[in-house]
């Protein structure tokens, strides 16, 4: 590939490098999007079921439990909190896709090797870039820090 004429080089790298990238970038975003929503869902239904039971206890005078009750809110309290990662992961992949995807449309200006050249290493510069974050968070994640 390497000795073939830059055109065919570009055209190689846009398919199988830089397209792939905004196709993984974009589906990690949906899919977080997704984790979102669905844990949003089943906090609210978990925190509604809690405020039922207390309500219930207090309505037909039964011992309160609450020993279950504030560990579940507490629970659904840490849950949200988790539920706001996977919403931040999504923002963060939508603009690495979009951030992909506007060099992609920059191929369209590449009329010679060395501009070719230069416009690979933007690519890969940003793809590096968010490598680099989810490196970042990753190990912060290990350490146990935010």
């Amino acid at each position: 590939l390497r000795k073939q004429p830059w055109r065919d080089r570009m055209s190689a790298y846009v398919e199988g490098r830089l397209k792939n990238q905004i196709e993984w970038y974009s589906q990690r975003a949906q899919n977080n999007e997704r984790y979102a929503n669905t844990s949003d869902v089943a906090l609210i239904v978990l925190q509604v079921v809690t405020v039922g039971l207390v309500v219930i206890e207090w309505v037909l005078e039964l011992p309160m439990v609450t020993s279950a009750a504030v560990p579940t809110l507490v629970a659904s309290l840490i849950g949200w909190v988790a539920v706001r990662r996977y919403l931040d992961l999504a923002v963060t992949y939508e603009v690495a896709a979009g951030d992909l995807a506007s060099i992609d449309d920059a191929s369209a200006e590449v009329t010679t090797e060395g501009r070719f050249r230069v416009w690979v290493v933007e690519a890969e510069r940003a793809i590096s870039r968010e490598h680099e974050v989810w490196l970042t968070k990753a190990g912060r994640e290990q350490l146990g820090t935010s």
